[in-house]
């Protein structure tokens, strides 16, 4: 139809119009009526407060039809252009540019911590912009009355999303997570058939999903790691394009995620995060009076970069190992009382099922480091323990590990390397006796001996 000629300008497209000196399009080109114009005006005028009606949608056709009659072209066949709108203005979200900036600042800014990565169950909050890009669309009317059925282009402002998740971190640096999320994204333009305009109706789109996800996270320091991932579920868009069609429909989704995380302290990171997300094409449609109108859309992308937290469920405990109290013999007669001896052996205690160091097992580790240069010591004996919960393989495993983060905080420390052995005994060295199964917090541990 004559309509499919006709290409209905965003306010972007409307500033550039005003950089071309006000020029009508010439013959190869698409005339254009911009926001604010007479099109517009017949779309909103005919109802209180600027809401649409059916009677003021069977006059923007009537008026549409008006437009397209041979008396309003000019001498050339081409349509008179309409002047854009003396003052646009425009709310503008942060562009993914300035949001990486922030973010990349945000993380240089963050206080240091050392921490392995954290096992066990996690939260995580999210929030930043997202892009949702042009998408391609039939439309479909049984009007006899312009806007004509035919295919039409769906632009999108750059808009807002927030993320919830939980899920659980494995030995290993795999993790899985459930994550529910919300997008909303203004309808910039509806090419050719509609323009949104300032009114309350202004088109949008809502997105909300339901995604399950599989993450691997890549240390690069103990407290620096980036990650990537996968995930796949449903995403829930309700669609409005302002004037004609108001609906929802559910799709098949799937992403990929790519992030960095920094750990502010034992339980707490810093994350940033990229998801790119394509849904399965959607089916909007309502029907005005006797009119039945609806919009079939390609598949649809997203792309959202956030910052946010991811909070350990599981805080880990490490303590110094409590000292017996020390017998000393009475002194000799006019001799001074010797100093206590220095301690020879140290514990450092851990969470259920961890193997990470806190600040805390750092002061522990950082004086019996002081005392072994003091003492000269000529050898360093570390063996990892754990409790009875567990397989006696996967144990050992984790007992081995513990003595082998302590031995890299030994090191880090000044501590010859030569002059550390570790060993892990699982769970046959009990401090406190138990039945199987149980997951005694003082069996959880690591010893230092010093030689």
């Amino acid at each position: 139809s004559a309509l499919d000629t006709l290409d209905i300008a965003s306010p972007r497209k409307a500033r550039r119009r005003q950089r071309d000196k006000g020029k009508c399009s010439n013959t190869h080109e698409n005339p254009r009526l911009v926001k604010g114009g007479i099109l517009h005006k017949a779309y909103r005028g005919s109802s209180p407060a600027g809401h649409s009606t059916p009677q003021s949608r069977t006059n923007a056709r009537e008026h549409l039809r008006h437009l397209l009659h041979p008396g309003n072209q000019s001498p050339t066949g081409e349509f008179q252009c309409q002047s854009p709108p003396a003052i646009l203005t425009e709310v503008r979200v942060m562009t993914f540019k300035q949001f990486i900036l922030l973010g990349a600042a945000t993380l240089a800014l963050a206080p240091a911590a050392l921490a392995e990565p954290n096992t066990g169950w996690y939260l995580g909050l999210e929030g930043g912009v997202n892009r949702t890009s042009d998408t391609d669309a039939d439309f479909v009317t049984d009007s006899v009355l312009p806007p004509d059925s035919g295919p039409v282009n769906l632009s999108f402002d750059d808009g807002w999303v927030g993320f919830g998740t939980a899920g659980y971190a494995f030995p290993g640096n795999w993790r899985v997570e459930a994550e529910l999320g919300y997008r909303h994204n203004n309808v910039d333009a509806v090419t050719p058939t509609f323009v949104d305009g300032p009114s309350s109706n202004r088109g949008e789109l809502r997105t909300a999903s339901l995604m399950g996800n599989v993450i691997y996270d890549i240390p690069f320091t103990p407290r620096f790691k980036a990650s990537l991932g996968a995930g796949a579920g449903a995403v829930h868009r309700e669609f409005n394009d302002g004037f004609l069609v108001k609906d929802h429909d559910t799709q098949f989704a799937y992403q990929g995620i790519a992030g960095l995380s920094y750990a502010v302290s034992s339980g707490t990171e810093l994350t940033m995060n990229y998801r790119y997300l394509r849904s399965e094409g959607g089916n909007f449609h309502e029907q005005n009076g006797f009119v039945r109108d609806a919009y079939m859309t390609d598949d649809i992308d997203d792309q959202a970069l956030t910052i946010g937290l991811r909070f350990d469920l599981h805080s880990d405990r490490v303590r110094e190992a409590p000292m017996a109290p020390l017998v000393q013999a009475a002194p000799e007669p006019m001799r001074e009382t010797a100093p206590p001896p220095a301690p020879r052996q140290f514990l450092v205690f851990f969470g259920f099922n961890k193997s990470n160091l806190t600040s805390d097992a750092q002061g522990v580790i950082s004086t019996a480091a002081d005392t072994a240069k003091q003492m000269g010591s000529a050898q360093l004996v570390i063996v990892g323990h754990t409790d009875t919960s567990g397989s006696d393989t996967y144990n050992q495993n984790l007992s081995e590990r513990r003595a082998s983060a302590v031995r890299g905080a030994l090191a880090s420390h000044g501590i010859d390397d030569s002059k550390i052995s570790t060993s892990g005994r699982g769970e046959t060295s009990l401090l406190v006796q138990s039945g199987d199964g149980v997951k005694e917090p003082q069996n959880r541990r690591a010893t230092i001996d010093l030689q």
